[in-house]
């Protein structure tokens, strides 16, 4: 393989990847982010990597789901999809530790949702004077 054919080949993969690129990111036009007809620079490179990481972390987020629970001590927490979670009708400072685990607090009382493997929710609280149990999820959303 000579080096002309080594660049005419990582040009094309470059075409295959943009294509896909603009396929995830809802068909924007990057073309003016690369030149295809010279070979690819360092600041165009970065470019390409800055683009992965980008498709790849939307492609990953995960958020709060749509849910209602009811917990005991008559405290009632709504979530909408994406946050925020609301902790009787107040909306909670929503704290975000991975994918998969999320804290609202309001009025004194904390709510911890996992999101199991499943994909189902567990919700539990923790109150004033350390109370604390474990929530009763009446509806979710798909």
């Amino acid at each position: 393989m000579t080096a002309d054919s080594s660049l005419a080949s990582s040009d094309k993969s470059l075409a295959e990847f943009i294509e896909v690129g603009k396929t995830l990111a809802g068909s924007a036009d990057l073309s003016y982010c690369f030149d295809l007809d010279q070979p690819l620079k360092a600041r165009e490179m970065k470019r390409l990597l800055l683009l992965a990481l980008l498709v790849a972390s939307g492609a990953a987020q995960a958020g709060v789901p749509l849910l209602n629970a009811t917990c005991p001590g008559k405290i009632e927490v709504h979530a909408d999809e994406g946050g925020p979670i609301y902790i009787n009708g107040k909306e909670g400072k929503l704290k975000k530790f991975n994918e998969n685990y999320f804290e609202a607090k309001a009025s004194g009382v904390t709510i911890s949702l996992s999101i199991n493997p499943d994909g189902s929710p567990s919700v539990s609280y923790t109150g004033r004077n350390r109370a604390n149990g474990i929530c009763q999820v009446k509806a979710q959303g798909s």
